[in-house]
């Protein structure tokens, strides 16, 4: 299906049928190409299936655009935009609290997320026209979403005949939902700018999370990542994703790849605060290991402008190991010219104990890094602290 360019509005209440009907038809383009899965099956309602005549499923699994879902959220569209369900990992609300439906699985896991709804009132499973958003980590490491729109079965629609259909409805449910859409189509048009919507390059795998570092929990993330000192054996929920608002008080490292490390393409060095994406580092991984690919010789595109052009006398994930400075690791620094003109980008600090002003902090790790396009002093600069560090790989995919 072909779309033209429209220009989308703030005001969507004043928005034309012929924008709004291209506005729907690129998030359901949009959720067809990421892979979600809306579906409505019927059910024949006795008293042994709990009078269930219809069953609401969305799942989401990670792919090329998507590196970890955070949440999902269901409309029912017929009844002017009701929210039926809004889960996240660590959390779950029904808004409909009627007992005709019932929310029976919802699963997330670093392979995506599953929602079930049962439905007992015959005109939902008969009459229902159900939205699903689903909310991720792109593979741009952004917060992105992602929408799709399914009837019950036995009445699927061509997607031109849904347009029109959902078109009637639209103006009660962008009432509640203008900000949500208007977000979610700001992701889509920079995902259609990065090219990365429906990619033509199928021999990339996917991005996969490989370790998250978390600062302030006062545990040591070099160790962390190196071995899983520290990590138990059954990590939160919250420490496996990017939100840094769950719950999480230790480092996540994922085993099947640090201690697997085998064909690497690609690996991702990404800085987080407030749920942002801040900086970002792009190494080439092939034939690296997973203490080596740390690497200025690797870099292939960078946040800061100056990372490959700018000498380093520090570039390595062990950092400067004399033992008075080793609690700086993941170290990217320009040069030491004395504490005060010590001049860098990025560095975890990994111990109380450090020499200069710029390293001592009460709780550990801090992931400080330059907050522009280049260097700076790590005193004097403009500087910040990250609350997630991250790092992807992604695999040679040979078919």
């Amino acid at each position: 299906m072909s779309l033209k360019h429209t220009e989308v509005k703030q005001d969507f209440h004043k928005m034309e049928l012929i924008n709004v009907s291209y506005l729907i038809a690129i998030f359901l383009v949009f959720g067809i190409c990421n892979g979600i899965n809306l579906t409505f099956s019927h059910q024949q309602a006795t008293p042994a299936n709990d009078n269930v005549c219809g069953i609401l499923r969305c799942q989401q699994s990670v792919n090329k655009q998507i590196a970890s879902v955070l949440a999902v959220e269901i409309v029912d569209v017929a009844r002017r935009g009701t929210k039926l369900l809004s889960v996240s990992v660590l959390t779950s609300h029904q808004p409909r609290t009627d007992s005709t439906v019932i929310l029976k699985q919802s699963h997330f896991s670093t392979d995506g997320a599953t929602v079930e709804l049962f439905f007992r009132s015959k005109k939902d499973c008969a009459e229902g026209e159900f939205l699903c958003e689903v909310r991720f980590i792109s593979s741009s490491f952004s917060v992105e979403s992602v929408l799709t729109v399914t009837r019950p079965a036995g009445q699927n629609l061509p997607v031109q005949a849904v347009l029109n259909n959902f078109v009637e409805k639209l103006e009660d449910l962008l009432s509640s939902q203008s900000q949500r859409i208007n977000e979610s189509l700001e992701s889509f048009q920079k995902l259609v700018k990065s090219d990365i919507l429906c990619p033509n390059n199928i021999l990339k795998s996917q991005w996969k999370l490989a370790f998250r570092g978390t600062a302030g929990i006062n545990k040591s993330m070099y160790s962390a990542y190196k071995d899983g000192t520290g990590i138990p054996v059954h990590v939160e929920s919250g420490c496996q994703q990017l939100d840094s608002s769950l719950p999480c008080t230790h480092h996540y490292r994922n085993n099947d790849i640090l201690d697997n490390w085998g064909t690497i393409d690609e690996v991702a060095f990404v800085l987080y605060k407030n749920n942002t994406k801040v900086k970002h580092v792009l190494f080439d991984g092939s034939g690296s290991t997973y203490l080596n690919w740390f690497d200025r010789n690797r870099v292939k595109d960078s946040s800061w402008t100056d990372l490959k052009t700018k000498p380093a006398n520090y570039f390595s994930i062990i950092g400067e190991t004399t033992p008075s400075y080793n609690g700086r690791k993941f170290f990217i620094n320009h040069s030491y010219n004395g504490c005060p003109n010590d001049i860098g980008w990025f560095v975890a600090i990994d111990n109380q104990n450090g020499v200069c002003p710029w390293e001592q902090n009460e709780a550990l790790p801090v992931f400080l890094y330059a907050q522009g396009n280049e260097a700076v002093k790590w005193t004097a600069g403009k500087t910040s602290r990250a609350d997630v560090l991250a790092i992807f790989v992604r695999y040679f995919n040979i078919p």
